[in-house]
Parts: structure tokens; sequence; C-alpha cells
């Protein structure tokens, strides 16, 4: 069957950074979410760089290892175990409005992902933002200790945070904390927003399959 795909919002260009030139997969983390021609939509993560290696015949794709998320030592909550579920901040996520889809959003970037994630759906929902703006803008991450503000949240914000008692750590990063990718459906069509830190793309296509 053949399914008309309006806008794939993906981290990556697919086909030439998930084989390359060399036909190798890519390392790291990869997210497509689209909605599809017949209602239908897909928010997908594909993790490597810690692959397990298997693949299905047939099915062409390798599955998720990411063994090194858990913990070696033994005895803890994290320690691998035989039946045992790995740690993950994968957050792929759909909203929907009077029972229609709104969003479809993702993103790589490790334990990170959730924290941006939920900012690009604050921007959009709280904020007004179109899905563009809401990716780009800058985020924060308060997963510790310490409050991580990426480069282009400015210095006399931080400062007020630091002078009520918090640790504040500046990223060097002008982009960073999750890489969201996402599409809004809106009354003039699809909405596409890729992060301007990867090299991901919104882009109009379709697929046969």
């Amino acid at each position: 069957m053949s399914e008309k795909c309006p806008l794939l919002a993906s981290s990556t260009h697919w086909q030439e950074r998930q084989f390359g030139k060399s036909g190798r997969h890519s390392m790291g983390a990869e997210l497509a979410a689209t909605p599809y021609s017949h209602g239908n939509a897909v928010s997908m993560t594909h993790s490597l760089a810690m692959p397990s290696g298997v693949i299905t015949p047939g099915m062409g794709f390798l599955y998720n290892g990411c063994m090194g998320v858990f913990d070696p030592r033994p005895g803890r909550a994290g320690s691998i175990q035989p039946g045992k579920s790995r740690f993950t901040s994968s957050c792929l996520t759909m909203t929907f409005k009077d029972s229609a889809l709104d969003m479809v959003l993702g993103a790589p970037g490790g334990t990170q992902i959730a924290m941006g994630v939920l900012q690009v759906l604050l921007n959009v929902i709280d904020h007004g933002m179109e899905m563009q703006t809401a990716v780009a803008a800058p985020r924060f991450s308060s997963t510790s200790n310490s409050i991580d503000v990426c480069n282009r949240i400015p210095r006399y914000t931080t400062r007020e945070l630091e002078a009520e008692g918090y640790s504040v750590g500046r990223n060097p990063y002008n982009y960073t904390i999750g890489w969201v990718h996402g599409v809004q459906v809106q009354a003039d069509g699809l909405h596409g927003g890729a992060d301007p830190g990867r090299d991901g793309v919104a882009l109009r296509t379709a697929i046969s399959a």
C-alpha cells in the first residue's frame, strides 16, 4: 500500500544520515515524527551508538541496545539483570485537541529528552508559539542540584536565580537540552519544526510501503 506523508520532521536527513556514504548506521539517536494523510501519526526514536547488533531477517533495522545505560555494579536499581528493562528518557509525544491530533513530537538527547519535549509543549500550548519557534527557543534543565541553561538565556535572568541561592551551570552550546522535532496541525495545514541544534529537517514528502 502507499500512504501520503504530508510533513516529516526528522532529526536526520533520514536515508543519508541513517546509513551514510559508507553504508554504516550513524552514531547517536534519531527521531522521526509525522502525521499521515489518513489521520494516523508516528513518533519514533531509534537510539544507536550502543546497538544490540541484532537484526530480524527481513526487518532491516537494529534493535535498541543501550546496555551502557545499565549500572554494571550489582545490587543497584539500574544493575544489569535478566528480564530487566533499562532506564530511558524517551517520551515520544502526541497531543490531541477536541479528539483530533494536535501535535506529534519527540527528540534525541539522552537524559535531557524529557526536559526538551516538555518545554516545547509549554511553548506551543501556554505561550502560543508556532512549532519552529517553539523548538528553537532557548531551554534549561533542572534534573540535578544545578540548573543547566543554554547559552542564549540572558545572564540577568540567571543572576536572579543565583541571588535566590540556586546553582546555575551555563551550557556553552547555543542549542542543547534535547533536540526536539515536531509537527503541529493547524487550520491552514501542517507546521513542522526542526531543532537548529541538529542537522534535521521538516519537509513534505511521500512514502510507499
